[in-house]
């Protein structure tokens, strides 16, 4: 029995070792590291540069619709660039098989931020656990207790806005696909068009928003734990 017990303290006083390595390793060296990455993501204003809405979505043209008269069981089908099929049948247009794309230049960029919020959201999960196995810190104002506890408070404060900016991507390609559908059952109200643009607009801004964000928790991040190993 004492034999196992030993063999579990040495593991479990492995995985504190390596975890210590690693979270200096971050510290030093790949926070450091990523704030230059951040910056330098920042400072690429083609990146982050106005985008040209016009053609970010189109609307089917010209639809063909059966003449007066017409046998309504007949069907015709016709073949467009947008990647559709119209079934027509008694004066009427069913459009079916339609695709509207995504905004490229959006999607190509939450493809380079992502994985810098996932990383952030690893980084304070290994933090968060580094700092919760260590002692609590003892002295006679209870000074040491309390810093550490704040720290845990940080982390955790940075951890779960990183999740937040997860969650924001996924509400901005849920709300365009809500807007998208409107201007595929009703082509004709330009205000659905518009507001699709209005949205990617507005989502640009937001992720420029999430790279400064995710670059200033790494500064503070580094600042608050160099000063609590001080």
């Amino acid at each position: 029995m004492m034999a196992n017990t030993s063999k579990s303290s040495e593991i479990i006083q492995g995985y504190k070792d390596t975890l210590k390595r690693q979270v200096e390793e971050l510290v030093l060296r790949k926070i450091p590291r990523k704030v230059v990455e951040l910056n330098v993501l920042l400072e690429n204003t083609n990146k982050f540069k106005a985008m040209n809405h016009s053609d970010v979505i189109r609307t089917p043209q010209d639809p063909v619709v059966t003449e007066q008269g017409e046998e309504p069981t007949k069907k015709r089908q016709k073949k467009s660039k947008y990647n559709y099929d119209e079934e027509i049948i008694k004066n009427q247009v069913l459009v079916t098989n339609i695709t509207f794309p995504s905004n490229k230049e959006l999607s190509e960029l939450i493809s380079v931020i992502e994985p810098f919020i996932r990383q952030l959201i690893e980084d304070t999960s290994m933090l968060k656990m580094w700092i919760s196995l260590m002692p609590k810190i003892e002295d006679g104002d209870n000074f040491g207790g309390t810093l550490q506890e704040n720290a845990i408070g940080q982390i955790m404060m940075v951890l779960s806005e990183a999740k937040k900016f997860l969650c924001q991507i996924s509400v901005y390609f849920e709300a365009r696909g809500k807007i998208v559908s409107k201007v595929m059952k009703y082509p004709g109200v330009e205000d659905y068009i518009r507001a699709v643009s209005k949205l990617d607009k507005e989502e640009r801004v937001n992720l420029w928003l999430v790279v400064c964000a995710i670059r200033n928790h790494y500064y503070s991040l580094y600042d608050y734990l160099v000063k609590y190993w001080e």
